[in-house]
């Protein structure tokens, strides 16, 4: 699909995709009584919004047993590419009704609940040359930040080695698309993290004629299949104020050590296709070479190693909506965390002087505690119309040593983002 002009350009404030579908919006002819030709050319996103729906209403039709994120899911997996323009505009492609309802009414999607610490497997007869294709959409009953996106994929050759994995950490929707280099009979899971707790994800798929069967994760307290690293290893954040970082790749969960600048350093192996970093205390700040070595070789990414004041960020909401707001530090350390409509954020150097630089507008205090073993802290406070629509608040967040009223040079990391409601 080329030369699309579409009206909205994301992504959304904390990184989701959006939007998610393209549609027609100019000249799309509707039936009215207002003229002699009972029809009217109509423009712009209400008529695309009405063709998304409509396309949803075909697809009940054709098959009234479907659920909700099976929809969803059949119209993103038979989206067709835009391949044109602004990457951020273009979401999981241009809707193609047709193709959507065809594969409805060909079997081509399930929906499944998911428990934490299980993955669901699907048998995939792999031929060589061929495309696997299939698109994953899970709910988003997440309770704070940090279970934004907690389904990922994994795909297992004929031998048991990992050669593709999805890597997501904020979209709850994941494609593949891959191309078989031997025949044989692959596996692909979908698996939750058992640290997301005990509630059951709902998963759809689309894009394979088949139900799962579940069974317990292979990365739940014991190694995972062995890969061969032959993909390099990504950064998934380039600095690391906080005192870690994250890095993705295949293979991941057989990783057997990991250096920093030549020198061991502690890590741990978080989901499919991500492990975190820790940074020792006092390590030389600047750009250093990560290696991560497993039973079959080694690959390395390069990040910048440094030590970083809070970060603050800004962006204009509807406060009708509920807010939410995450941290992140050290286990143990007291943090404070504050919204500011203002148009000039206090730069929180140390408690004494949180009342400065806010324009004389009021601070609201959002929350203040002690950070857990996670060394992460999350939360929301509603809306209800105590500011103006779209006000711009500047979001606060410092991790504090009490004793001296200095922020901890260790930093901290900080997001927000509205959810509409």
């Amino acid at each position: 699909m080329h030369g699309v002009f579409t009206s909205a350009i994301g992504p959304l404030p904390d990184g989701r995709v959006y939007p998610q579908i393209l549609a027609v919006g100019e000249k799309i002819t509707c039936a009215t009584l207002d003229n002699d030709n009972f029809s009217i050319d109509s423009y712009g996103s209400s008529g695309a919004a009405a063709l998304v729906s409509g396309t949803a209403a075909l697809l009940y039709q054709a098959v009234p047993s479907l659920t909700p994120l099976e929809v969803k899911a059949l119209i993103l997996h038979t989206a067709a590419d835009v391949t044109a323009g602004d990457p951020n505009a273009g979401g999981y492609g241009f809707m193609c009704s047709l193709t959507a309802v065809q594969a409805a009414q060909a079997g081509e999607h399930s929906d499944f609940l998911l428990p934490a610490g299980q993955e669901a497997r699907f048998s995939i007869a792999g031929v060589a040359g061929e495309t696997l294709s299939a698109t994953f959409v899970s709910g988003r009953n997440a309770t704070n930040l940090d279970e934004s996106n907690d389904v990922d994929l994994d795909l297992r050759s004929p031998a048991g080695l990992v050669v593709w994995s999805s890597n997501g950490a904020i979209q709850n929707v994941d494609q593949i698309e891959y191309t078989f280099g031997e025949t044989g009979g692959f596996t692909l899971a979908a698996r939750i993290k058992a640290a997301f707790g005990s509630t059951p994800t709902r998963v759809a798929q689309a894009g394979l004629n088949q139900t799962p069967t579940l069974a317990t994760d292979p990365d739940v307290g014991q190694p995972g299949p062995i890969a061969n690293f032959a993909d390099p290893v990504q950064v998934l954040n380039d600095d690391s104020p906080m005192g870690h970082f994250y890095i993705k790749g295949v293979g991941l969960a057989q990783a057997t050590s990991v250096r920093l600048g030549g020198q061991s350093v502690n890590f741990t192996y978080q989901a499919p296709g991500r492990i975190r970093v820790q940074v020792p205390a006092g390590f030389p700040t600047g750009v250093h070479l990560a290696e991560v070595l497993g039973p079959l070789g080694s690959s390395g990414v390069f990040v910048e190693v440094g030590v970083g004041l809070p970060k603050f960020g800004i962006t204009p909401i509807n406060f009708v909506s509920t807010v939410w707001w995450g941290l992140e530090s050290n286990p143990g350390e007291p943090y404070f965390v504050v919204l500011s409509p203002s148009s000039s954020p206090t730069q929180l150097p140390g408690i004494v002087d949180l009342g400065i630089g806010n324009g004389g507008l009021l601070l609201f205090t959002v929350a203040t505690g002690v950070l857990p073993t996670s060394g992460i802290a999350s939360g929301q406070i509603g809306g209800g119309g105590a500011l103006p629509l779209g006000t711009l608040l500047h979001f606060q967040a410092a991790v504090f040593d009490l004793t001296t009223f200095t922020l901890i040079p260790s930093g901290v990391s900080s997001t927000l983002n509205s959810t509409f409601s």
